[in-house]
């Protein structure tokens, strides 16, 4: 196994055989060399800022030596010209007074196991890529059909001599086609996080007692109850609120159709003002982590985040349906993935509304269990200032009080 000792600022006092191998060169041309000459620029910079972090003062009286062993993965550049990524796992040596005389080092190559990582993170990407292009050539096929078909009627009505009401079917026709394939695209900017945002100051309890919540009773239709559930004095959030619409519109039509069959359900939102420390990436807290605990109830959210510190609204959508498996809940984000039949959905909902927190500079997570329905909580990040005037708590920084409302 390649092994080497370095002293304090990193140059090489001892190579094994292996470590020659490995790089290369001959045991005479290493020695007194700087372990970072034989690394690529960027990771050679990270070793001498390790190596300087290295050269420490003896302990104080009473106090241990640090004797942890540092471990970091490098980029080895062999006298062949060949990259090889290593494992570089050194402890240090001290004196009986804790005076750092050297370090010893382990080298595990991993070069293989990272080609491997890559080439199947590679494939994973190709077959979402592919998932992706095949979901989007559907949707747009089927609406440029109706389209098609409705300018080719309108064309041969117009040679029959038709007007008026004769014409204004497949008018109609291919300008809702053209509307869909319009949100289509807004859905699609939304998940790439390139769609145009209007922030602003945003008082989101009064949108949901407002225009908001008829926008969600009128999706969620006769049969399924809208109940809020309001922190009282709620800090104002910095979103554009005509795509906060359009993400809790989602977020109810997913959960209408996942509670179709349950004699229409319940669907709850409900506020709050979150506020995270520094590292503090807990973003369910409270009541719903202690549910979560008690029911099983997996979490789910893309890997890309935790949240930067700070305050936020967060809004928590649940439903009364089934909930999800694991294996449905681990995809539940993924563009196109949807468990309703072909041409039943586009499977962008969630991921449409994941591109717009993250946009907004929030993010997004589900908690959900088969048999215990599911929660998507929106964090949307707090506006400097309330509309109008400042919110209740808002100037003390204290923790807003729920209210109940039907």
């Amino acid at each position: 196994m390649p092994m080497h000792a370095v002293t304090p600022d990193g140059r090489l006092i001892e190579v094994s055989e292996d470590w020659v191998r490995l790089f290369g060169v001959s045991r005479e041309a290493a020695l007194g060399r700087c372990f970072s000459d034989f690394l690529d620029p960027p990771s050679a910079a990270r070793y001498r800022a390790a190596a300087a972090e290295g050269r420490d003062d003896p302990p104080r009286p009473g106090e241990p030596a640090a004797d942890e062993v540092r471990e970091a993965e490098y980029r080895v550049l062999a006298r062949s010209g060949a990259h090889r990524d290593v494992i570089l796992r050194e402890r240090p040596e001290r004196d009986a007074g804790g005076r750092l005389l050297c370090r010893l080092g382990v080298l595990v190559d991993v070069t293989e196991r990272n080609r491997t990582e890559q080439a199947r993170w590679h494939a994973r990407k190709m077959e979402a890529l592919g998932r992706l292009t095949t979901g989007i050539a559907h949707d747009f096929n089927n609406l440029l059909q109706v389209i098609f078909g409705n300018l080719r009627l309108l064309e041969r009505r117009l040679a029959e001599g038709a007007a008026g009401e004769a014409l204004r079917l497949p008018i109609s026709g291919a300008l809702l086609a053209a509307q869909r394939g319009g949100r289509l695209t807004h859905q699609l900017l939304a998940f790439a996080r390139r769609g145009h945002l209007d922030p602003a100051t945003v008082d989101v309890n009064a949108r949901l007692g407002g225009p908001t919540g008829a926008l969600l009773r009128h999706a969620l239709g006769g049969r399924t109850r809208l109940a809020l559930r309001l922190e009282e004095g709620l800090w104002p959030a910095r979103v554009d609120p005509s795509q906060l619409d359009v993400a809790l519109l989602n977020l109810a039509v997913n959960a209408r159709e996942a509670m179709a069959g349950r004699d229409g359900g319940t669907l709850v939102v409900e506020t709050a003002g979150v506020r995270l420390r520094p590292g503090d990436d807990r973003l369910v807290d409270g009541a719903h982590a202690a549910a979560r605990e008690a029911t099983g109830a997996g979490l789910a959210g893309p890997a890309e985040e935790p949240l930067a510190p700070g305050d936020y609204v967060r809004i928590a959508v649940t439903d009364t349906g089934p909930g999800m498996p694991p294996e449905v809940l681990a995809h539940a984000f993924e563009p196109f993935f949807t468990t309703k039949e072909v041409g039943e959905g586009s499977g962008l909902g969630l991921s449409q509304v994941h591109g717009f927190a993250r946009q907004s500079g929030g993010a997004v997570r589900i908690r959900s269990a088969p048999g215990e329905g599911t929660t998507v909580y929106l964090y949307l990040p707090r506006a400097d200032t309330a509309p109008g005037r400042a919110a209740a708590g808002d100037a003390s920084g204290e923790a807003p009080r729920a209210r109940a409302k039907p």
